[in-house]
């Protein structure tokens, strides 16, 4: 329950910010599209996300994060409110 709800609350906060989430998630984590430096940025302030350029097919700027308590993802979603609003 607390994965679902957390997903819930992170795609939520994601696509107000304007962030391409892809697919509908129902794993424990989700894949999205945006800033190709979004990882180094937020390795700055302590955040990790996974770069998924690696993945067949797929270029920079798609990444992957894991679903984690609410204080962990706030922490997350305001980094990335941040970073996307100094683009």
């Amino acid at each position: 329950i607390l994965i679902r709800e957390e997903r819930e609350f992170l795609l939520q906060e994601m696509r107000k910010m304007g962030v391409s989430v892809i697919g509908n998630p129902s794993a424990n984590f989700i894949f999205f599209r945006a800033r190709k430096d979004l990882k180094e940025r937020l390795l700055e302030k302590g955040v990790l996300i996974r770069s998924c350029s690696n993945f067949t097919g797929l270029s920079e700027g798609y990444f992957r994060i894991g679903i984690k308590q609410r204080e962990d993802n706030q922490v997350f979603l305001t980094y990335l409110k941040e970073i996307l609003d100094k683009e």
